[in-house]
């Protein structure tokens, strides 16, 4: 008959490999979530939108070197309040990253504006 140290170790050695090996099975296996088995829902897919045309950045660039002080949203308001009847509008996000990818483009042109000679426009009559 076996000492009751011996004893203990045959029982709580095997316990112990088989709490080692489901933490470490837990640990590297991902792929069972916690509680049981999920279904996984099909991601949904946009359709792809066309780029926008290229007389849209340069309007939304304009608009830019006329108005400075002018926000990305001030300017999608004024965009899409002159051309919605054309079927072309821009949103706020959109406007931003042509401000960002242009901002040499519009510094060029508001030199320009700058620099011009300004003609003489017609008289007011009364």
């Amino acid at each position: 008959m076996p000492s009751l140290p011996i004893l203990a170790l045959m029982v709580i050695l095997p316990l112990l490999l088989i709490g080692a090996t489901l933490l470490v099975h837990r640990i590297y296996c991902n792929h069972m979530p916690r509680y049981g088995w999920r279904k996984t829902l099909p991601v949904p897919t946009l359709p792809r939108i066309s780029a926008k045309p290229e007389w849209v950045r340069q309007e939304i660039i304009k608009l830019k070197a006329q108005g400075p002080d002018l926000g990305c949203r001030h300017i999608t308001m004024i965009f899409n309040r002159r051309y919605a009847d054309k079927g072309m509008t821009v949103g706020k996000t959109f406007v931003s990253n042509v401000i960002h990818k242009h901002h040499y483009d519009i510094q060029v042109i508001r030199q320009r504006l700058k620099g011009r000679k300004l003609t003489a426009g017609p008289k007011n009559r009364l």
